[in-house]
């Protein structure tokens, strides 16, 4: 089915990273915004997410606070000193000129935390301040929870086993 105003480009495999890093190289547009594959959308939130970049301060926004349970794990100050930040599920917006300007995601994190290590790079870069990643709360966008990467199956096979039984 075709949809209006949208490509879809093949590459070969080399991890969600490396892929939306071609995209935003690709598009066109003032405002990027990066998707999960296994996120849901309900109804039209586009608008209301891409709104608040117009104030020159948010550089980034998402649907939901969340806190990085690995950097607060081994940075117990960390969860003071950072503001609450889009989370890396779902949608995150941001201006073309500032993701540009952070020569994109890191692939060498090919599939976990390269979302969550740009947003730590531009809330730095914006000295710290807590309004540069905004949260827009009550979208009709939803995330089915790293179902494409089978975790859930992964959990449920091994910890209904006990590991040691067979040492």
């Amino acid at each position: 089915r075709e949809v209006p105003n949208t490509t879809v480009v093949c590459q070969p495999h080399q991890g969600v990273t490396s892929a939306w890093n071609h995209g935003a190289r690709l598009a066109a547009s003032e405002m990027l915004v990066f998707l999960n594959n296994d996120s849901q959308s309900h109804g039209p939130w586009i608008d209301r997410l891409v709104a608040p970049l117009r104030a020159p301060d948010v550089l980034m926004t998402g649907v939901a606070d969340r806190v990085e349970p690995a950097i607060s794990k081994h940075n117990p100050s960390s969860r003071e000193a950072r503001p609450g930040w889009a989370t890396r599920d779902r949608a995150r917006p941001m201006r073309r000129e500032d993701f540009k300007s952070l020569n994109g995601f890191d692939e060498s994190l090919r599939l976990y935390f390269s979302d969550t290590d740009l947003q730590l790079r531009l809330w730095q870069r914006s000295g710290n301040r807590d309004c540069a990643l905004h949260v827009v709360r009550g979208l009709p966008i939803r995330h089915a929870g790293h179902r494409t990467t089978r975790t859930e199956r992964f959990l449920e096979k091994w910890s209904a086993m006990n590991l040691s039984a067979g040492r």
